[in-house]
């Protein structure tokens, strides 16, 4: 004979504490990889905004030196601008075209839907490549776009300063460049 016992089953309760516990543990390990990808080591990856060599001038440090008014009428036209791109692109899916634009944004952005015929091409016998290339550059096009209408009005903007005005946005700039070289959080320089 042969003597079997089979164990007893854990209680449904110990179940329960294992799986909440094995969730925990999991949520503690996401947030300390996510830590480490996010922060790195003692100098970190570069975030978008942040020159990842220094001496570079981005945009957002560009911007950032200008005095406070100015640079509140670069956010009041980026956004303007983007609402205007955003509403020629959504009118633009719909088939209806923009008010005054002739089928463009302002500024020259397509407004073509990024998805026409995507599902087609996808399910067509014969895969055209181009249909997917061309849908995934359209977001990236009205993005360089709208970068290229920021650039011109802050190269605008400085070419409209009086030397006094441009030596001290320089000043402010040369020290944003210092406050990245040796890490110094925040913006740069005082506030006009």
């Amino acid at each position: 004979m042969t003597n079997e016992t089979q164990k007893p089953a854990a209680p449904r309760w110990m179940r329960i504490v294992l799986v909440v516990s094995l969730a925990l543990n999991l949520g503690v390990a996401g947030v300390m990889g996510g830590a480490v990808l996010r922060w790195g080591g003692a100098d970190g990856p570069p975030r978008v905004g942040q020159n990842a060599v220094p001496g570079d001038l981005s945009f957002r440090t560009a911007v950032s030196a200008l005095p406070e008014a100015d640079r509140r009428d670069m956010r009041e036209n980026l956004r303007r601008q983007f609402r205007l791109s955003r509403e020629a692109h959504r009118a633009g899916e719909r088939g209806v075209p923009p008010a005054g634009a002739g089928g463009d944004a302002p500024g020259g952005i397509a407004t073509a839907a990024p998805a026409d015929g995507v599902i087609e091409a996808l399910r067509a016998p014969e895969f055209d490549p181009r249909v997917i290339t061309r849908a995934l550059a359209a977001p990236m096009l009205r993005a360089n776009a709208l970068a290229e209408q920021g650039h011109s009005a802050l190269v605008a903007r400085i070419a409209a300063m009086p030397l006094d005005e441009r030596r001290a946005y320089a000043d402010r700039l040369m020290q944003a460049f210092a406050d990245r070289a040796d890490g110094t959080p925040g913006r740069p320089g005082p506030r006009d």
